[in-house]
């Protein structure tokens, strides 16, 4: 268990569980490879790659590596891209320019983000099978070239973030 201050002086701690800081976040492709195990044991479920907390109080976000401590990204939510939407061909026009697209494959692009609630109801059964596990509530794209991230719903990016400066 761990805490850490966030810039905006909001106390973080995943000391409770389920909480309101984590973030379970799987790529599209990390994704296929658990729906392709069928039925697990919760406790087979592979942790994310990276640990991932959200300030509840400014939203900022703190990606974490494999050894914990200090963050190795932080992103701030970015006011001027709310506007964006998918153009006819399922496709972001992201702000450096970069075409993001959910081409249908397993990607690098589309996010599988659960908080720390949704996952702990999804894993309250002893067994769990992968391909029946629900979708998460907002679809989330994160550009490769800038690492912008997008949370769409309905097709609309209604949050945006950008690495801190």
């Amino acid at each position: 268990m761990a805490k850490v201050y966030c810039k905006c002086g909001e106390l973080l701690s995943n000391s409770m569980a389920p909480n309101d800081i984590q973030l379970r976040v799987y790529t599209d492709k990390e994704w296929d490879v658990i729906s392709e195990k069928g039925v697990m044991e919760f406790w087979e479920f592979p942790f994310p790659t990276y640990d991932i907390w959200r300030c509840p109080e400014c939203e900022r976000i703190y990606v974490f590596g494999s050894g914990g401590g200090r963050a190795i990204k932080v992103y701030v939510l970015d006011e001027q891209i709310y506007c964006l939407e998918l153009d006819g061909n399922g496709r972001i026009h992201c702000g450096c320019g970069e075409l993001l697209s959910s081409s249908g494959e397993a990607n690098d692009i589309q996010l599988k983000v659960y908080t720390d609630r949704e996952w702990d109801a999804i894993l309250e059964n002893d067994i769990v099978e992968a391909s029946k596990i629900p979708l998460p509530t907002h679809d989330v794209w994160r550009c490769s070239e800038c690492e912008r991230i997008y949370v769409l719903e309905e097709n609309k990016v209604v949050k945006a973030y950008q690495l801190e400066e």
